[in-house]
């Protein structure tokens, strides 16, 4: 499509451009140099890819970037392309069709003005415009807004006009126009409009380049080499410039299109940019990121086993790794710590783990590390020992859950071990061929079809003890000690209770003595002694024996009344008892001895006695076999005085000397003292002058 232009700046714009979108992201160059258009068309086009077209899009990026006029990729005539109809104009110089000009005032410049042509007027009547014919938009002013250059487009509307004939008049052809130049190329001015130039003038020129983007691909990936393979960049490119971000870093200078890196570490993250050098200017870089393969992990190990988990630890591996994956048939977790607990595992079970190391985004995986392992089998519950005697048990527990092949059995006794075993299907055992009163502790313990043991569930069982025996009884005042004989080797305590008339007195325990001494009693008591022994919750059968404590001395004895033949004597019964045998002695100066006994009475009468005669007393308390300390006691029954008299003759050779009442006195003394030695106070005397 043409248009004529008359002194003014035309812009046409096509509604092919306003549905057509933007195509690949374009970049814009000004070289330092000033070169001819063709020259500058020529250095774009090796270095670039062409002078620039514009459109209403790019002519905003660019015309700011102009403090002067500079060549764009537009010509009159291209002399490759064929102007047959001598339209100017008509394409970039990259090929795209002119479909957008915003030429200066007064550009571009005809060859000579138009001629004026007088012409009939008809009457006719214009048919609407054709969908193919691609309508235009006129404007005398320069087009600086191309946003809003769809809103000024406005479509050709049928026209009706009416001709009438009239004389043809020749037309005046103007002179060829001076500043017309035949071949011209285009620059666009510093405020982005057009003008036309001599194409021979050496100007700064605007190239255009659309944005390299390419690819590199990682290849062969291992964990201390990759190869990298890139595409090649447009045009004449001397070399590609390898930048590699990581550890270690690394920049090359290569001329090929691929290259293997080598010495990297496993499990490290490396950028990688390829910038092609297209005269001496790197072209947008082609990038790629990649984790090299991590080393497998080190030292693989089960740390602890239990029937529902396996614990497994390992050393980092060499180089970097930002996560674990382990993995069983059934199982996958994924850890960033170098231990995990496998939790919900089947007892008795075995699994073979797998261990790989990984990368952050999890793209690469290192070679496995395997270990195998068996969980424990479970524990038995409702471990119980039952039917117990002094020489066997019965033990029975629960199966757990599970795979298992059978059970162990331990039978401790006194340090001293026996193992038993049961088969999947016993969930008891008899034991027997025990020591009586023993403690005996029994484990159980699952077997698995590995070998590999189950926890241990274990309790504490007694047998029942044996009767005590040799049980005697040793009495005392007021307490009765129990002694007796035991096994040394049984695990027994002691009970021994003191029973008086079917009535529970005292109750002790001894845990390792065989002698029990009961305090508190009544003197002169018949008791029961019962002992046996315990072991465990177990009572054994139970021994007893009875006898009676000391008796204890009468207290208080005294006489309540006394004559001339006659002694009423009392006490007060020990412990305030009130059935006692007592054994009352008594004895006085004329040889006199007897002997009494009463029982459950505290007094006697004494009679047929010899006035003025002291007695002595002893009473004894007496139970069963056995007699308490006497009580002792002397009282005198009332005297029948009778007057004696005594006649002493007295010789001395010395005159006088028996009338001496000193002399007298003496005698009397020594009298005196011979019938206090004689008679004391067991009979009533008295000595008078």
């Amino acid at each position: 499509m043409g248009v004529m232009f008359q002194g003014k700046a035309w812009i046409l714009i096509s509604w092919a451009w306003l549905l057509t979108c933007a195509a690949a992201e374009r970049e814009y160059f000004i070289p330092s140099q000033n070169l001819s258009w063709v020259e500058a068309r020529s250095h774009c086009q090796v270095c670039y890819k062409d002078l620039v077209s514009m459109t209403p899009e790019n002519i905003q990026i660019v015309a700011p970037m102009l403090k002067s006029e500079h060549w764009i990729g537009l010509r009159k005539y291209f002399p490759d392309i064929s102007h047959s109809d001598g339209s100017p104009w008509i394409q970039w110089a990259n090929g795209d069709l002119v479909i957008f000009q915003n030429w200066h005032p007064g550009m571009p410049i005809s060859k000579v003005p138009l001629p004026k042509i007088d012409c009939c007027s008809c009457s006719c009547t214009c048919p609407a415009s054709s969908g193919s014919i691609l309508p235009t938009v006129l404007t005398t002013e320069p087009l600086m807004n191309f946003s809003s250059m769809a809103s000024q487009v406005t479509k050709a509307l049928p026209l009706n006009a009416t001709c009438e004939r009239a004389p043809i008049v020749p037309p005046v052809v103007p002179e060829t126009n001076k500043l017309y130049i035949e071949d011209s190329c285009v620059v666009m001015l510093r405020h982005g409009l057009w003008a036309e130039r001599n194409c021979t003038d050496e100007r700064p020129f605007i190239c255009y380049e659309d944005k390299f983007f390419g690819h590199v691909d990682v290849n062969c990936n291992m964990s201390n080499s990759a190869s990298l393979k890139w595409q090649p960049g447009p045009g004449d490119i001397s070399l590609y410039e390898v930048e590699v971000k990581g550890e270690p870093p690394l920049k090359l200078n290569l001329t090929d299109l691929s290259h293997t890196l080598t010495g990297l570490i496993g499990g490290n993250y490396y950028e990688v940019a390829v910038s092609a050098l297209k005269c001496s200017r790197f072209l947008n870089p082609q990038r790629a990121s990649f984790y090299t393969v991590p080393h497998k992990v080190k030292d693989l190990r089960v740390d602890n086993t239990t029937a529902s988990s396996i614990s497994l630890s390992w050393n980092e591996p060499d180089g970097n790794a930002s996560l674990y994956l382990v993995q069983t048939v059934d199982h996958r977790r994924e850890v960033n710590t170098t231990g995990l607990e496998f939790e919900g595992l089947t007892p008795g079970s075995c699994f073979t783990f797998m261990v790989q190391s990984g990368v952050q985004d999890r793209s690469q995986w290192s070679e496995r590390s395997m270990i195998a392992n068996c969980t424990k089998p479970g524990k038995v519950s409702n471990l119980e020992a039952v039917d117990i005697t002094n020489n066997k048990l019965t033990l029975k527990w629960k199966a757990p859950d599970g795979n298992f092949a059978g059970f162990s059995i331990k039978v401790t006794i006194r340090n001293s071990d026996k193992y038993l075993t049961a088969t999947k299907i016993e969930t008891q055992i008899i034991i027997t061929n025990l020591p009586s009163g023993s403690n005996i502790t029994l484990e159980v313990r699952v077997k698995a079809n590995h070998d590999v043991m189950g926890d241990a569930v274990s309790i504490i069982a007694y047998t029942v003890p044996d009767p005590v025996w040799d049980l005697t009884l040793v009495p005392g005042n007021k307490q009765l000690t129990a002694k007796w004989n035991y096994s040394e080797t049984a695990d027994v305590t002691f009970t021994a209770e003191v029973w008086k008339d079917k009535q529970f007195i005292q109750k002790f325990t001894t845990l390792e003595n065989k002698e029990i001494t009961f305090g508190d009693l009544k003197s002169a008591t018949n008791y029961t002694v019962y002992v046996y022994a315990v072991s465990g919750t177990h009572t054994g059968v139970n021994v007893s024996t009875s006898e009676f404590t000391l008796p204890a001395s009468p207290q208080n004895l005294r006489s309540t009344f006394n004559s001339t033949d006659k002694i009423t004597l009392e006490w007060d019964a020990p412990d305030g008892i009130t059935e006692a045998i007592y054994i009352i002695n008594f004895t006085s100066i004329w040889s006199q001895s007897s002997k009494v006994e009463v029982k459950d009475i505290t007094s006697h009468n004494f009679t047929n006695l010899k006035s003025g005669t002291r007695y002595f007393f002893q009473v004894y308390s007496r139970a069963g076999e056995f007699t308490s300390l006497p009580t002792s006691y002397n009282v005198s029954t009332v005297p029948v005085k009778t007057d004696l008299s005594l006649s002493m003759l007295c010789s001395s050779a010395q005159s006088l000397l028996c009338a001496d009442d000193n002399q007298k006195k003496g005698v009397f003394i020594k009298l005196q003292e011979h019938f206090n030695k004689k008679l004391g106070n067991a009979v009533f005397w008295e000595l008078e002058i």
